[in-house]
Formats: structure tokens, sequence, C-alpha cells
């Protein structure tokens, strides 16, 4: 209740465009984040990703990119299996229907 009221008492700044708010009081780092999240690491990951500015308190616009470039690092950690030339086009055949 109190993080919202405090909030609310600088909706008139934000809706002009200044963002006052303190990044050490409302900000989270990435590892706050990730035990807020309760849920561990990312699937099928099972290295330790840390994205920049993992240690900072963020919020707002900079902790969605911070997450976005998490992802990042997470999907291209991810070891895919190796599929020949072969299985793709006797997939991409079998998906083809005739014209009626």
């Amino acid at each position: 209740m109190v993080h919202a009221a405090s909030i609310s008492g600088h909706i008139g700044a934000l809706v002009d465009g200044a963002a006052n708010l303190d990044p050490g009081q409302w900000g989270k780092t990435t590892n706050e984040e990730h035990s807020e999240r309760g849920v561990g690491n990312w699937p099928g990951v099972t290295t330790n990703i840390k994205p920049p500015n993992s240690t900072l308190k963020l919020y707002g616009g900079a902790a969605f990119e911070r997450v976005m470039h998490e992802f990042c690092f997470a999907t291209y950690s991810i070891e895919c299996s190796q599929v020949s030339r072969e299985k793709v086009r006797i997939t991409s055949f079998n998906r083809i229907t005739p014209i009626s």
C-alpha cells in the first residue's frame, strides 16, 4: 500500500515525462528479480546468465531492456541438436498439401 501511495504521488510528474523516482528505492537488480520470480534459471539453460548492468537497481524501460538482453543471452546459449538437410526436406515435403 505504501508503494502504491508513493507512486501515485508522482503520477503528475510521470505523465509530464519526468521520471524522478529513486532507482535505489524502487529498482531491482537481476538477482532480486530472479528471487522474486521463484522460477530459477531459464528453461533449458545450464549456464549462469548475467546481462549487462545486472548489479544495478533498474526499473521501467531500463529493466525491460536488461531482461531482453538476458533473454537473448539465454536463447543463444541453448544448444540445439543437428538436423540433416534430408530431414528438413522430408518434413517440408510432408507438410505440402495438394490444391483442391
